[in-house]
């Protein structure tokens, strides 16, 4: 899935994509997580379990891109603990 702009609908239709067909659902790179997740978009819209829904690699709570995120995250882009 590729979208270049803020609320063109790809996490819906990511959530469409998983509920119809018993998907999984990850996104490596989550910026703006201080606004939520869109794991847990995903999880709410296509009511699908826990497992099929894998951890963000990259998970920065600036809403912005990923490269500025994790600068102002104090985070040098490595991969959050777990």
């Amino acid at each position: 899935m590729t979208g270049t702009d803020t609320g063109v609908g790809k996490t819906v239709l990511s959530a469409l994509l998983v509920a119809a067909l018993d998907g999984i659902y990850w996104k490596p790179v989550q910026t703006g997580a201080i606004e939520g997740t869109d794991r847990n978009s995903v999880r709410a819209w296509a009511a699908c379990p826990e497992e099929r829904l894998l951890l963000e690699r990259y998970y920065f709570d600036p809403p912005v891109s990923p490269h500025p995120g994790g600068a102002r995250s104090r985070s040098s882009n490595r991969p959050r603990l777990v």
